[in-house]
């Protein structure tokens, strides 16, 4: 069942099919306005009917592709983020516990549920380590991203496997073009950190679109042993067979190499954030990752009507993780691979809206800690929204799951009313078990300390909060949430002195509360935006308070967008700042691949100001940054610095024959 590395020469052949490509063509003849997914039809060609085959919403688990939302496309072009972790302070409640470093492991929390509460679909189907629950953020490039879907609160479980707080689905690029298209992204950045990512798409028959994408990231670091070597291959082929049938094959490779450094060694080095001076707990530790993702996506309207709509994806995952020390002559290896399927049926009504699923995963997994293991789940689930008028509408949603032999049944439901004109209440509530991981299941070693055996959590939610949306120059939110987490586990980690490991301690069955309250306001005035989020968060662990997560996480930017030199160029100008109270925090664990709750130096309140400029000159969208500009010492995760003052200078160009 298990697939093999992708050989080297692969690599070589697909960058030589691509340059090849890429050169038989006439690229430089470059046409305005055409970073878009469709490209415009050859006037020259007879006329084919290829816009109206291609179906849109392949791979969305929402109504679609929205490209007015925040995170289209569209929008994303206008950023500086270098990778979707960037970002993700702009979800309200979301935080991200970043090593410092580009292209570590980072860990995602939402509304105070972090690393594996917080599923990773792209384009519907689970991209979570089964052995851990996590997913680096840096892995999915940028250039691959249509749209990004949020999906918390109340629904947020019903989409994620094992019962999960939140999903993020990441909706990739479909093309569809007669005419060649090549698309060139740069990002450079201190330490001698660069990013390239060539793509290169075009219909090669009736319908049937290639894509060839290669993306290297390479980075010497700025601390002792935090090298960064990453590369990803991605292909696919999209066959639109009618109006009423489209089918993708992508496959989706990825191959990283890490120096993971383990932080600053606080015995040996007086002043943490000189990156000179400062000595590492780990000299000669690394990590190598080799993942494969291969996806066959359907997406269908077997009923005729455009709104009811039908998708498919059948996939496969194979992760490959080899852990060395050199210095103390330690290796370990994690091995997963992950089988699956999931189907989903929409139906559009004047009534309202019907979205029911099926899911079914079978996983592999091979570690030290864990032998060798072997589980499936199995689930259904639906969803009903009811349109009663302009001024009530209720929805109603439900997954059952059977996972490792185990049933659990979440429901919930939620309400919006319509108060006033651009004025809305609503509430929700939810009730899902969530099961634990396999690693917190079965792991068995000694550098994992178990007291019990953990259970499934029970999980209630209820919110509620309103929105203020006037017109389409303001536009506020405020959700309050209460959410309690019955048989509740974890992983604490333990002091140690390097050379050695800290252990790991697997903690519960315990009861946790987590209460608190979000918000974001987005206002546009003239030629300008502004826009910010709030995240108060109140966990307690058997009614002692923790902040395992930032108690306060405060974030927005303001900008200004203009054409200048008549019309010649299109510019946004602005200023981002954060600030991020104390707290306890996770700590990356890097022989286990985890991050446990941190049991030394507490990462401490502190504020940053970026300043940023998106320039738009003909086809060409150039980014530069100036981030920490106060350069503010800190760190999230202990304890590695994040990056001082910096600059970042990134280009994205597209050319069309």
């Amino acid at each position: 069942m298990k697939i093999k590395s992708v050989p080297a020469w692969n690599t070589v052949f697909a960058t030589f099919v691509l340059l090849w490509l890429r050169s038989s063509s006439s690229l430089f003849a470059q046409v305005s306005a055409v970073d878009t997914t469709y490209a415009q039809a050859d006037t020259s060609a007879v006329e084919d009917t290829l816009r109206t085959r291609f179906i849109p919403g392949m791979g969305s688990i929402t109504e679609g592709i929205d490209s007015a939302g925040m995170f289209h496309r569209s929008q994303l072009i206008w950023t500086d983020a270098k990778y979707f972790g960037d970002l993700a302070w702009q979800i309200p409640g979301f935080f991200l516990t970043d090593l410092g470093e580009v292209g570590k492991p980072n860990f995602l929390s939402a509304s105070g549920v972090g690393g594996t509460g917080v599923s990773i679909l792209l384009d519907g189907r689970p991209l979570n380590d089964p052995i851990t629950g996590l997913f680096n953020l840096y892995d999915i490039p940028m250039e691959f991203i249509e749209q990004v879907e949020v999906s918390q609160g109340s629904p947020g479980f019903l989409f994620g496997n094992g019962g999960t707080s939140a999903t993020l689905n990441f909706v990739t690029r479909q093309f569809n073009s007669l005419r060649p298209i090549t698309k060139i992204r740069y990002v450079q950045s201190q330490s001698e950190t660069i990013l390239t990512d060539v793509l290169f798409t075009q219909n090669v028959a009736r319908s049937l679109n290639l894509m060839i994408a290669f993306q290297r990231h390479v980075s010497d670091g700025r601390y002792t042993n935090s090298v960064l070597d990453a590369w990803n291959l991605r292909t696919r082929l999209r066959y639109n067979v009618s109006d009423r049938l489209n089918i993708s094959l992508t496959d989706f490779y990825t191959k990283t190499f890490n120096g993971l450094n383990g932080g600053v060694n606080l015995v040996t080095t007086s002043t943490i954030f000189d990156n000179v001076a400062a000595s590492v707990n780990y000299e000669e530790a690394s990590e190598r990752i080799a993942r494969r993702d291969v996806t066959l996506s359907v997406i269908g309207k077997p009923f005729g009507d455009s709104s009811s709509v039908s998708q498919l994806s059948l996939y496969y995952s194979q992760l490959d993780r080899e852990y060395r020390d050199q210095a103390v002559t330690y290796t370990n290896f994690q091995n997963a691979s992950f089988i699956g399927a999931r189907l989903t049926q929409r139906f559009v009504a004047g009534v309202g809206d019907v979205l029911a699923g099926f899911d079914y995963q079978q996983q592999e997994a091979e570690s030290i800690t864990l032998g060798n293991r072997t589980t499936s789940f199995t689930a259904f689930f639906g969803k009903i929204a009811i349109n009663l008028g302009d001024i009530l509408t209720p929805s109603f949603f439900a997954r059952y799951e059977v996972t490792r032999s185990q049933p659990s049944l979440g429901f919930g439901s939620n309400v919006t009313l319509s108060l006033s004109q651009g004025l809305q209440a609503f509430a929700g509530f939810n009730q899902f078990i969530s099961f634990s991981t396999l690693m917190e299941t079965y792991s068995s070693d000694t550098s994992i300390i178990r007291s019990s055996s953990v259970n499934n959590r029970r999980q209630r939610l209820a919110e509620a909060g309103l929105r203020l949306m006037p017109d389409s120059s303001v536009a506020i939110s405020i959700t309050g949430f209460r959410r309690s987490i019955q048989d509740a586990s974890g992983f604490l980690s333990s002091p140690a002195i390097a050379p050695l490991y800290p252990k790991v301690e697997v903690i519960g069955p315990f009861d946790a509360q987590i209460q608190g309250i979000t918000g974001s306001i987005r206002l546009r005035f003239w030629k300008m935006e502004g826009y910010g989020t709030l995240t108060f968060t109140d966990y307690r662990q058997a009614d002692t308070a923790k902040t395992l997560t930032p108690k306060f996480v405060l974030a927005g930017e303001l900008s200004y967008r203009d054409r200048f030199f008549e019309d010649a160029l299109d510019a946004r100008f602005g200023l981002r700042s954060r600030f991020v109270s104390e707290h306890r925090g996770f700590q990356f664990i890097p022989h286990l691949h985890l991050f446990a709750e941190n049991r030394g130096p507490q990462p401490g309140q502190f504020s940053t100001v970026d300043v940023f400029a998106i320039l738009r000159i003909g086809d060409a969208y150039i980014s530069l940054a100036w981030e920490n500009l106060l350069n503010t010492n800190y760190f999230i995760s202990p304890v590695s610095p994040l990056p001082g003052r910096n600059f970042r200078f990134g280009v994205d160009w597209v050319f069309i024959d």
